[in-house]
């Protein structure tokens, strides 16, 4: 496996709090390339901030990326692996966020206008982490929209999943070497008892889910089908997917405690557990069901 790292770059619509402004990237950015650089890391995922950019639809400000990208490249012998979608990183007028209907279609344009400005940068994660975020969008009800349903979760799934593979397509269509590192949690949900087991399967299998879709797996007999349709994931979108798989090179997996939680009465009980397998256990069950290179990120 290889460890890679990267500039954190979230962006809060509810608070408007922006982590490249609150660490001081956008006023030293020259000083964490330094730093990355004294790391002996070559290349690194950065964080294009979609909501500071086209503050406005269809409005674009590149000033900040002009200067910098150039600099990344130039001046200190780095390359980026570009995250242009951090978790809620959305602009603000995306009320609803990913509940949105313009969500796709903003989103892939951002991505493709970017891809025409910057043509040297070939490598992109095009959703961070889209398993945690869009349960604690769409399920837990801690971020932005603050959705708590199963139907909300599958609609916030639907968007995100199309404008993912939307934009893989279409990168790949510009470069056909572009490639693709898939970023996403590793983790394992245990039950404590028999009220528990139904949640914790149905857990371990929707975290594949969004590859799984995104790489056109998703098909009739495939064990969450069945959840996806009755919870309004439309039947056009599935056979979408299946028509249009697209390719990861690599699949980055982050391991944090949070990762692996205890349920007890169908909930989460202990979080992180009081009885972990571990990160090697639980890379494993990934490396044993996916067929792209993991690595840790």
């Amino acid at each position: 496996m290889e460890m890679s790292i990267g500039i954190e770059g979230t962006f809060a619509p509810q608070s408007g709090k922006d982590t490249l402004s609150v660490t001081g990237h956008y006023e030293l950015p020259q000083r964490d390339f330094e730093l990355i650089r004294e790391l002996g890391v070559q290349q690194f995922r950065y964080p294009i901030p979609w909501h500071r950019i086209e503050r406005q639809p269809g409005s674009y400000d590149w000033g900040f990326l002009d200067r910098v990208l150039p600099s990344i490249q130039d001046d200190f012998g780095l390359t980026i692996i570009a995250d242009p979608l951090h978790h809620t990183s959305y602009p603000a007028w995306l009320h609803r966020g990913f509940l949105d209907d313009r969500f796709v279609e903003h989103y892939t344009r951002f991505v493709e206008v970017f891809a025409e400005r910057y043509p040297m940068v070939q490598s992109y994660t095009p959703f961070n982490e889209p398993t945690c975020t869009l349960d604690f969008c769409g399920f837990r009800g801690f971020w932005h929209p603050y959705g708590t349903a199963d139907w909300l979760f599958v609609w916030m799934l639907e968007h995100t999943a199309r404008a993912y593979a939307e934009v893989v397509h279409m990168l790949r269509a510009k470069n056909p070497q572009t490639q693709i590192l898939h970023v996403d949690t590793f983790e394992h949900h245990a039950p404590l008892d028999e009220a528990s087991l139904a949640r914790a399967q149905f857990l371990n299998e929707r975290r594949f889910l969004f590859e799984e879709l995104v790489l056109g797996k998703v098909t009739p007999t495939h064990s969450l089908y069945d959840y996806l349709a009755k919870h309004g994931f439309s039947a056009r979108g599935l056979d979408w997917h299946q028509e249009h798989p697209i390719r990861i090179d690599e699949r980055g997996g982050n391991y944090y405690p949070l990762n692996e939680e205890q349920l007890r009465g169908g909930r989460t009980f202990h979080a992180p557990s009081h009885n972990p397998r571990g990160f090697a256990q639980v890379a494993g069950d990934y490396a044993a069901r996916l067929a792209q290179p993991l690595s840790l990120t």
